[in-house]
């Protein structure tokens, strides 16, 4: 516990440290898509079409979509729960070299 006060105070002189790991995500994923003129109700709206399109069985299509999607820097997750979204590691680096 005291590593991780002394962490946590470093982190707070230094800048680091100071949001939960879901805010800074969400705050990252914001700037990608203001960045890129993307918005999170298009990309769930191409998830859902994506499901759609799996549960017709179209499976070329929907592999399509996954495809464009991957190309926006946006990366799909087939999950037990669902499908999720996350940036792709060249949306990161992007969004990381553009802010440099």
């Amino acid at each position: 516990e005291a590593m991780l006060t002394l962490v946590q105070e470093i982190g707070s002189i230094l800048g680091m440290f100071q949001r939960k790991p879901e805010q800074f995500l969400e705050m990252t994923h914001h700037r990608y898509l203001k960045l890129r003129g993307l918005e999170v109700e298009f990309i769930e709206k191409q998830l859902h079409e994506r499901t759609l399109l799996r549960k017709n069985r179209e499976y070329a299509k929907s592999d399509e979509l996954r495809e464009k999607l991957h190309h926006q820097g946006i990366g799909i997750l087939d999950t037990p729960k669902g499908q999720v979204w996350e940036l792709t590691e060249d949306a990161l680096h992007q969004l990381v070299t553009e802010e440099s």
